[in-house]
């Protein structure tokens, strides 16, 4: 079991209600097989900055490992990777560290993010909240 988060990208993800919402993510998170959703390639640039952020303290595991490092923690990060989303699946011990990161990196760049693991509420970048 893993505690999910995902980022999005308020400009263009539906928000304007909750149920507007989370059919765009009933919807998206079916992971269309024709794109590649490990890379940031063809994401918004506030997303992919975002991913670059969170993976550098909570590596991706489909990234490439250095082997030789024998310091390096397993990463333990599952990344899906959208045009204007991210999805994380994050180690459930890594929880309070990860929603702190997420919302401080969010809000930096202007992103929101919705607890997918708990109450489904969406998060904007001004503070505002949306609850189902």
């Amino acid at each position: 079991m893993s505690y999910d988060i995902v980022v999005i990208d308020p400009a263009t993800v539906p928000t304007g209600t909750h149920d507007e919402f989370m059919q765009w993510f009933d919807n998206t998170s079916q992971w269309d097989q024709s794109s590649n959703h490990d890379s940031t390639n063809g994401s918004c640039p506030a997303i992919a900055e975002c991913y670059t952020q969170l993976a550098s303290t909570f590596p991706d595991i489909n990234s490439d490992i250095d082997e030789d490092d024998e310091e390096a923690d397993d990463p333990v990060t599952e990344y899906t990777i959208g045009t204007d989303f991210l999805y994380i699946a994050f180690d459930w011990a890594d929880a309070e560290e990860a929603i702190e990161a997420v919302t401080t990196i969010t809000s930096q760049r202007g992103l929101a993010f919705v607890d997918i693991s708990d109450t489904t509420t969406i998060h904007f970048p001004d503070g505002r909240k949306l609850a189902p």
